[in-house]
């Protein structure tokens, strides 16, 4: 640290900002520099510490599995002529299905709606009541057949895997919609 002769004759510190006897300013820019410096740097460490929490902040994804019994109450299908392409009663592709649903969990049959079965149509809604224990890792798999369809010949092959109370529904790339509505029970 060097001493300088301030105008009014004394001495100062060459680092000083002003004189603490007469009140002249020394230095303005370099203290002005410096501020800016310190308030950039201070917004550059902020907005990487705000990215840094943001990239480590879980997802606030809505619960859509939870483990539990639950009871189907209603299956509702809609067939798009997509995944439609005809069936074996000689009425050629634009006759629309007679649908019913096999729903499978974890591979065991707990529904089949054949006796309900609904003639030519493009849409159905199956009331139901089927039990399902469901549990984290699980998979339902519903089955969509024509009547008139080979026993090989589905239309639609959708499987679940989440659960949640109220209505899940599934959509084929096809445009054809399932709606499976649930109650929680325990």
């Amino acid at each position: 640290m060097a001493l300088i002769k301030c105008e009014c004759g004394k001495e100062i510190s060459d680092k000083a900002y002003e004189c603490p006897h007469c009140g002249k300013k020394y230095n303005q820019s370099q203290s002005r520099s410096v501020k800016t410096m310190v308030i950039i740097f201070t917004i550059i460490v902020i907005a990487i510490v705000l990215v840094i929490i943001y990239a480590m902040w879980p997802e606030q994804k809505e619960e859509i599995t939870e483990d539990g019994l639950y009871r189907l109450l209603n299956v509702t299908i809609s067939v798009s002529k997509g995944d439609f392409k005809g069936n074996d009663d000689g009425m050629g592709p634009h006759a629309a299905p007679e649908i019913y649903v096999i729903i499978f969990h974890n591979k065991q049959k707990i529904l089949n709606t054949f006796e309900k079965a609904f003639q030519d149509s493009w849409q159905a809604s199956h009331v139901v009541s089927a039990d399902i224990m469901w549990a984290k890792g699980d998979d339902l798999t519903v089955e969509v057949w024509d009547k008139d369809l080979a026993a090989h010949d589905h239309i639609i092959n959708a499987k679940i895997e989440h659960l949640h109370e109220g209505t899940v529904k599934v959509t084929t790339r096809n445009n054809s919609k399932i709606a499976l509505q649930l109650d929680k029970i325990q």
